[in-house]
């Protein structure tokens, strides 16, 4: 857990890329919170704009944990990886898998925010058209 607080530390004083890397060293070292961290690691992936990087993250959380529901510390997180995924893609301009990956976190929404995912599959449609 030491590299996990120490990553949320870095985070916070704005330390970004050495905070992803402390998650990198936390998901190497500590397997009881692997999802914890790669999920966090997911979140920082993208806000550093390294969209490849959490395709990656996401796909390897998918593969492993995704349908061992205990592995995840809490229920929003099915959501967070799809979420991930399709904000990765978006961010790399593939409208079309952006889509696919927000449809797919659709059924771990809350209901009241179950709205504003279809708004932004909506706008995904959207761009898709203005592609052809």
């Amino acid at each position: 857990m030491f590299h996990w607080w120490l990553s949320k530390i870095l985070y916070r004083k704005g330390r970004l890329d050495e905070a992803i890397q402390e998650l990198y060293v936390a998901i190497g070292l500590e397997s009881k919170t692997y999802s914890m961290d790669r999920v966090d690691l997911i979140t920082m992936l993208l806000q550093a704009k390294r969209y490849e990087d959490a395709i990656v993250e996401c796909n390897k959380l998918i593969d492993k944990d995704f349908h061992n529901l205990n592995s995840f510390t809490r229920p929003m997180h099915q959501y967070v990886v799809y979420w991930g995924l399709a904000q990765a893609y978006h961010g790399l301009g593939d409208y079309r898998r952006a889509k696919e990956a927000a449809e797919k976190a659709l059924p771990y929404y809350s209901r009241r925010a179950k709205p504003q995912l279809r708004r932004y599959i909506a706008q995904c449609e959207e761009y898709l058209r203005e592609e052809k």
